[in-house]
């Protein structure tokens, strides 16, 4: 590539580390370039794990290394996955949240159910699985504003879950409380999450974190909502009576 694509690409990559987010037509505008090169750059930071693709532009990644802690996060989301992959074919309407044991769920999906997502980055990465694998699935994505995380939030979503039964949901929580159950530090997340939960069979949590009672600012639903509770670490002594009597189903994934 030319001096001046290089740079071009250097300058979307300041863009994503100052914005979190860029749109394909945006791009088009401020580089003063085709379509067809903008996606060409995106294809080619995708590649270099400088940034990840999602509906109408992509989201900050970053291309520095890892640090430990992002790297035990993510060795534990993906042993969360491969220890609920085998649940994914007993439904055939699934709800599918934000998260990266979530997104390490997608590469075992089979048959031909329907998901439903509010999150760009999973619903693209579902299409790829349809294209290249065993999923044949229907993919339906959430209409909302589009938050800095990649996903889809506000009254449109809430509005559009009312017209859902689902038969399962995986969704991924900030935290964990005895007194509250799930939490979260975001309210639109919250806000959603709970609505996923009001309207599904069988909810099955993911807590891919090892600290609890962090003091979260918002309730999502109690621990009891969950048919299981997946979590690398074991939950605190004292919370043993309380999860006792609830019967709540926590199960450490080592």
């Amino acid at each position: 590539m030319s001096l001046l694509g290089e740079e071009r690409k250097g300058q979307i990559m300041k863009w994503l580390e100052e914005e979190g987010k860029v749109m394909t037509k945006d791009l088009i505008d401020r580089l003063d370039v085709s379509g067809e090169t903008v996606r060409r750059y995106l294809e080619e930071l995708e590649r270099d794990r400088q940034l990840k693709r999602v509906y109408g532009g992509a989201i900050y990644q970053g291309g520095k290394p890892e640090s430990p802690i992002s790297r035990r996060t993510d060795q534990l989301s993906r042993r969360l996955a491969r220890y609920a992959k085998g649940w994914l074919s007993e439904y055939s309407c699934i709800f599918l949240g934000k998260g990266e044991p979530v997104e390490h769920l997608l590469p075992y999906l089979t048959g031909t159910a329907t998901i439903v997502t509010n999150s760009l980055s999973i619903a693209n990465h579902l299409e790829q699985c349809r294209k290249n694998g065993p999923f044949s699935g229907e993919i339906r994505l959430l209409g909302g504003t589009v938050d800095t995380y990649g996903q889809t939030v506000g009254v449109e979503v809430l509005q559009a879950l009312d017209s859902y039964a689902f038969d399962a949901c995986f969704l991924a929580f900030d935290g964990a409380e005895i007194e509250r159950g799930f939490v979260s530090d975001d309210i639109e997340s919250s806000l959603i999450q709970k609505a996923v939960i009001g309207c599904t069979k069988d909810v099955y949590a993911f807590l891919a974190c090892d600290e609890f009672e962090g003091n979260r600012k918002y309730k999502v639903a109690e621990f009891r909502r969950a048919k299981i509770v997946l979590s690398p670490s074991t939950y605190p002594p004292s919370w043993e009576m309380k999860l006792f009597n609830e019967r709540v189903n926590w199960t450490v994934v080592s």
